[in-house]
């Protein structure tokens, strides 16, 4: 395709940020998707593509995947290009290459591989740390032995490894420390995620209004919903900074109580949210009351699909089918 060609792609089916859409095509230009719609007063084109009974989706936007392909991203470039293919294959069209907690110098050394993949793959939106200020009581398959408490040394460090590459970091916000590392992580214009953790509503709570905005794989390696004990996923729902944030309450009280929330929203608050793929091809109108909350709660969150349409309708940001990912966290 050269850049002056002109592509229009016709499917049966076509999911956006509102709907999922009959008879819908999409226009591209180059690398620039033109235009999309439905029906058959399609706009004329240099060459027509017919995907027949396919749905065609925005690109997968992968926030957390660890490799694929039998590599890891915490290894070599080929490594991390043997599982960006695969992958792609599957419908994915940005990445954030997460790695596992491990020695200051290591992490350090994957920044500057990851660096260097970036220059030539502007597909890699950078990397997101998902160690090591972990808790040792929610490490998962992270490496007890590599976890540090989030001081302003050990902050400032990957930061600085990190420069223009790193985008995200995972942390646990009970540990020494926590809440202004999230403060200085923010300040330094990286997102500060909640995950790995032991915390309670009130800390997690805390540390989103510090500035963290990600619950990393929420249920997954925290404290569950408990009527009681309602912990950072109903800290993440409640969080007072959405401005989507619904009438009717859905906050978990000092008491422990959560009044007339019978349901996981559908999406995060737009300040928080907890996602391991912003998958703009996750469409769940059938299974919506009324008020938009899930009939059956889902095991995650996932981030607002109008943000993800945003970010992919400026390229080739197409996919076909369901992107999969080693989560090794």
């Amino acid at each position: 395709m050269t850049a002056t060609e002109t592509t229009l792609l016709h499917a049966a089916h076509a999911v956006d940020a509102d709907t999922v859409t009959d008879d819908g095509w999409i226009l591209i230009d180059g690398d620039t998707i033109r235009a999309v719609g439905s029906g058959p007063q399609a706009p004329a084109a240099d060459r027509s593509v017919d995907l027949g009974d396919a749905t065609l989706v925005p690109g997968f936007i992968d926030l957390h995947g660890h490799g694929g392909a039998h590599g890891a991203y915490d290894n070599s470039a080929d490594e991390i290009h043997a599982a960006l293919a695969m992958h792609r294959r599957h419908g994915t069209t940005r990445t954030v290459l997460s790695l596992v907690a491990n020695t200051i110098d290591t992490l350090a050394r994957s920044l500057d591989t990851i660096r260097a993949v970036m220059a030539e793959d502007p597909l890699v939106l950078g990397a997101h740390l998902e160690g090591p200020f972990l808790s040792a009581y929610n490490h998962g398959a992270h490496e007890p032995g590599f976890l540090l408490d989030p001081s302003r040394e050990h902050v400032n460090a990957l930061l600085a490894a990190g420069s223009g590459v790193l985008r995200q970091v995972t942390i646990a916000p009970e540990l020494d420390g926590a809440l202004e590392a999230v403060r200085h992580i923010a300040a330094n214009g990286v997102i500060a995620a909640v995950g790995h953790t032991a915390a309670t509503a009130d800390v997690a709570a805390a540390a989103f209004e510090a500035g963290a905005t990600i619950l990393t794989h929420a249920f997954h390696a925290m404290p569950g919903i408990h009527h009681r004990q309602p912990g950072p996923i109903m800290a993440a729902v409640a969080d007072e900074g959405s401005p989507r944030r619904p009438a009717s309450p859905s906050s978990a009280t000092s008491e422990g109580s959560i009044p007339n929330c019978p349901l996981i929203r559908t999406s995060a608050p737009r300040r928080v949210s907890g996602s391991r793929h912003a998958s703009t091809g996750s469409r769940t109108a059938r299974s919506r009351n009324s008020s938009g909350y899930f009939l059956r709660a889902p095991m995650t969150l996932i981030i607002p699909l109008s943000e993800s349409v945003h970010q992919t309708r400026g390229g080739t940001a197409l996919g076909v089918g369901r992107s999969s990912a080693v989560d090794r966290g």
